[in-house]
């Protein structure tokens, strides 16, 4: 689990049953991994995913997280 701790915030790679998503990994929960995706959020169970790495590449095309924005 804290392998997976250290990817939050980074551009990720997560091969789940039948499928695979990338984009930035923004929690690690007990039941679940959520990503932020260019089409949106993504919730995968954890007992459907069969392994979650670092992307290659330059990644998904997202807009700034609105909870980084300074001065708020």
């Amino acid at each position: 689990m804290m392998e997976l701790r250290r990817l939050t915030g980074k551009n990720v790679l997560v091969k789940a049953v039948g499928i695979s998503y990338t984009g930035i990994l923004i929690e690690v929960g007990a039941e679940t991994v959520i990503l932020r995706s260019p089409s949106g959020h993504r919730e995968v169970p954890l007992d459907k995913i069969i392994s979650i790495e670092e992307a290659k590449g330059g990644g998904p095309s997202l807009p700034p997280s609105p909870l980084k924005r300074a001065g708020r």
